[in-house]
């Protein structure tokens, strides 16, 4: 597992590192050329200037040459530019983190770990030393002084998450590194929330998911809603619907929470949110307008209103819905609507169906078209038993404003309509 790590991790920082050696011939001669006066950059500067030159340049200068000698193999030379750049600055990480390479290539083994350690407290934020430091602790497999590293890293540079995020994904599904992943669920650094989604969309065993969920709730920093939505979404794509429902309406402010009933959530469009989780999903497309707004003859300070511009072009409408979670049972749905020219050739319908898999027609609303004052309508629907295995497909239902026919040439909409004080009541028997 071990290896399998390492060459996921070496792969994430591959990128580094051609990089690194890419441009290390380039930054080195282009500082020796300020320090030597030139305008031009140096084309040798290891050869014009070599490890015991009488000549006085930073550390950093001294580290770009150590750098173009370790493109070409020459240790030796490499080694005494890093002492030169340690001689100018006896903090400089970089200068140590190379040595650290050195001693590597060396097999000085027995150096190695301390000056890693030494590098880090030197330099530790500095990427570089970071980078090549982690690479040290890679070789050895030493995950603990490797993660760390790469937390550091991670915080500093989100351009790594792409890269180490399946290598941590690693760890965490694997029972003696998982404590490890666990504790950063537990201190939640910055990076955790973009790691724990990509967890939620890349782990198949929801198990995993929940272990680390239930980690990061453990925390002293609260949940963000960043994290908690992707655990939903992936709650919901494992029909754990009540749980997901639950989690949900936790995310939710006071003044949201208050809009959620037990059958349906803001049935009076009150709220300010949508598309996500079992809110009202809008989805407006080219030449409708949908959106929430204050009218005359409703009963609060907001309606849904759905605006259709003069089309030539068919919209199979389906834009508005909300995810329902029904218990086996009869219901009635109610609401008030008001038609401002709505011209169409076979109008709107409110259908209930079966979401869970299957999608069983369970109830649909009398057609909507013209022009009206505000009305009442209502439907009734049948949720089935869904402790009948050929019923478990409608374990969770949809609520959808739809075109009433199937065919494209009745999809022409002009004109608009208004809903309010939708309401799902239970029918007793």
């Amino acid at each position: 597992m071990v290896q399998r790590l390492i060459l996921l991790v070496v792969i994430g920082l591959l990128g580094w590192q051609a990089v690194t050696m890419g441009v290390a011939q380039m930054r080195s001669e282009r500082l020796a050329a300020i320090y030597l006066g030139s305008s031009i950059p140096w084309t040798d500067a290891i050869d014009s200037i070599p490890p015991n030159a009488s000549i006085n340049l930073t550390s950093d200068a001294w580290v770009s040459l150590a750098d173009q000698a370790l493109t070409q193999d020459n240790l030796n030379h490499a080694e005494a530019y890093l002492w030169r750049a340690i001689q100018r600055n006896i903090s400089s990480g970089g200068a140590v983190a190379r040595l650290l390479n050195i001693r590597n290539t060396q097999g000085k083994i027995q150096e190695v770990d301390n000056i890693a350690v030494l590098s880090i407290r030197l330099w530790p934020v500095h990427e570089d030393t970071l980078l090549r430091a982690s690479a040290h602790w890679l070789k050895k497999g030493d995950i603990a002084q490797l993660l760390p590293l790469l937390d550091k890293l991670l915080t500093q540079t989100p351009a790594y998450n792409a890269g180490l995020f399946p290598a941590l994904h690693t760890l965490a599904q694997t029972e003696e590194t998982a404590p490890f992943i666990k504790q950063y669920a537990h201190q939640a650094p910055a990076w955790w929330p973009a790691f724990f989604n990509y967890l939620t969309l890349n782990e198949t065993n929801l198990s995993v998911v929940e272990a680390y969920y239930q980690a990061r709730q453990q925390a002293t920093k609260p949940l963000l809603k960043s994290e908690q939505m992707p655990y939903i979404n992936r709650l919901l794509q494992a029909q754990e619907w009540q749980q997901a429902r639950k989690i949900w309406l936790t995310t939710l402010a006071p003044t949201e929470q208050a809009l959620a009933h037990a059958m349906l959530y803001d049935g009076g469009f009150e709220g300010s949110v949508h598309n996500e989780g079992f809110a009202w999903h809008f989805n407006p497309t080219t030449g409708v307008a949908i959106d929430t707004k204050l009218t005359g003859g409703i009963n609060g300070k907001r309606a849904l209103h759905i605006a259709f511009k003069q089309q030539k072009t068919p919209i199979h409408f389906q834009q508005v819905s909300q995810r329902l979670v029904l218990p086996t049972g009869d219901y009635s749905l109610s609401l008030r609507y008001r038609l401002d020219g709505l011209n169409t050739r076979k109008g709107l319908q409110w259908r209930v169906r079966c979401d869970a898999g299957a999608t069983d027609l369970l109830g649909e609303s009398i057609t909507l078209k013209g022009s009206g004052s505000w009305q009442t309508l209502a439907f009734e629907f049948s949720v089935p038993d869904t402790s009948d295995t050929a019923k478990q497909g409608c374990t969770a239902q949809l609520l959808r404003l739809e075109a009433a026919s199937q065919y494209a040439h009745d999809h022409l909409f002009e004109g608009g309509l208004w809903f309010d004080d939708i309401a799902i009541k239970a029918v007793e028997p």
